[in-house]
């Protein structure tokens, strides 16, 4: 399957963010490379949820955006999936897999906002 994870858009620190209670009062940051290095590293764990998905419908195709919050000490603090690829069992697979990622400390403030666009298209 494919799988692309082109770039971090990084939230936090005056740029916009999505709306939504808890989400709106980080205010810190981490570097977008530093983000996306370790959201690569869980590549494979991500394809699997797709590809597990893909025996069920192999049609199945999208985008997703994986949004994460980041707590100060790099914990993981909450994940939200959008996008077209509307698969709840994809969704819940990705969401359990991005809790076990930990980034560096946050600075500049108690948390900070990542998301991740990613690509998936079945391949014949």
């Amino acid at each position: 399957a494919g799988v692309t994870a082109d770039e971090v858009v990084h939230h936090g620190g005056g740029t916009p963010r999505p709306p939504a209670g808890e989400w709106d009062r980080c205010s810190g940051e981490i570097p977008a490379a530093t983000a996306l290095a370790e959201v690569r590293t869980h590549d494979r764990q991500i394809r699997n949820c797709y590809e597990r998905r893909l025996r069920d419908n192999p049609l199945l195709q999208g985008t997703m955006a994986l949004s994460l919050m980041i707590n100060g000490d790099g914990s993981v603090s909450g994940v939200r999936t959008t996008g077209t690829l509307h698969d709840r069992d994809f969704s819940t697979c990705v969401r359990a897999e991005a809790m076990r990622m930990h980034f560096p400390r946050v600075t500049g403030g108690p948390c900070t906002q990542v998301a991740v666009p990613f690509s998936f298209t079945p391949e014949n």
